[in-house]
């Protein structure tokens, strides 16, 4: 493997603290542990079918920490995140058919604004695509909020005809805007706009984003060349690819990312309704 192999030492104090926070959270055996590697076994079959059809692609977000800071999950992490730039996306576009597609005889993927791998009974894997963004800033927040516009338009179409509007109701007034196109192309242009400042594919600007990004989430720019080269990381005792410039991602994501929360400020997610049905 001719790429670099990243291996964060960690200080026998800072394991110490790492392996309380495991016994705490997702000790052997336990339903978030099981779950964990149910994804697990999820991203070794993705990675395999990535390598057999030419496909990059990399850890990002929590899963990246998680390999950079506890070689990983974190203890109360229960989905995985990760990154493909547009060319790349649009190899393994090429290879789904239809909104549902198997990918390999355990992985599935959903298209959405996130695609969204998965395998029975359940996986969470999602899939955020890197495309430019304007290096003028006055460029960016009006791509940014036409995202959001879009983004919102979505949601609402989806709700057409429910009475489920959750935190969209304060803008339910723009349901008659929403209902002029359908969800697949409202999808379509969100689609579109997340690719302008691109030429063919390729970055033609020195900023990039993930407009398939959480609301949140969507301020996070990065270095055009982030993804250019990449590294790799043992996680859960499996080398995956991660970004070459990790450090760099991991501090626009999580500023001082080597820090380690206190136990009592973590809120783990409510993933219970995640095992109903995962024995």
């Amino acid at each position: 493997m001719q790429n670099k192999i990243i291996s964060i030492s960690i200080p026998e104090e800072k394991k110490e603290i790492l392996n309380s926070l495991k016994n705490r959270f997702n000790p052997e055996g336990s339903k978030l542990r099981r779950y964990q590697l149910h994804l697990l076994d999820t991203l070794i079959e993705f990675d395999g079918f990535c390598k057999k059809h030419d496909i990059q692609y990399c850890l990002a977000y929590g899963t990246l920490l998680g390999a950079i800071r506890h070689k990983g999950f974190i203890p109360w992490d229960d989905d995985a995140d990760l990154w493909m730039d547009r060319e790349n996306y649009e190899k393994l576009e090429n290879l789904m058919k239809g909104e549902y597609h198997q990918l390999s005889e355990n992985v599935y993927v959903a298209m959405g604004i996130r695609p969204e791998l998965w395998s029975p009974p359940f996986a969470y894997i999602d899939i955020f695509i890197l495309d430019s963004c304007p290096d003028n800033n006055v460029l960016a927040k009006i791509k940014e909020w036409i995202i959001r516009y879009i983004y919102i338009m979505i949601k609402l179409r989806g709700r057409y005809g429910t009475k489920s509007y959750g935190q969209y109701r304060k803008v339910a007034f723009l349901m008659p805007i929403a209902l002029c196109h359908t969800v697949d192309r409202w999808k379509s242009i969100y689609k579109r706009v997340a690719q302008w400042f691109a030429s063919q594919g390729t970055y033609s600007t020195s900023r990039i984003q993930c407009y398939n990004e959480t609301m949140g989430g969507l301020k996070r720019r990065y270095s055009s060349d982030v993804c250019s080269e990449l590294a790799y990381a043992y996680f859960e005792e499996h080398l995956f690819p991660i970004p070459a410039k990790y450090d760099e991602v991991l501090k626009v994501c999580y500023k001082d990312y080597m820090s380690i929360p206190n136990a009592n400020n973590i809120h783990v997610h409510g993933y219970d309704n995640v095992f109903e049905n995962h024995k």
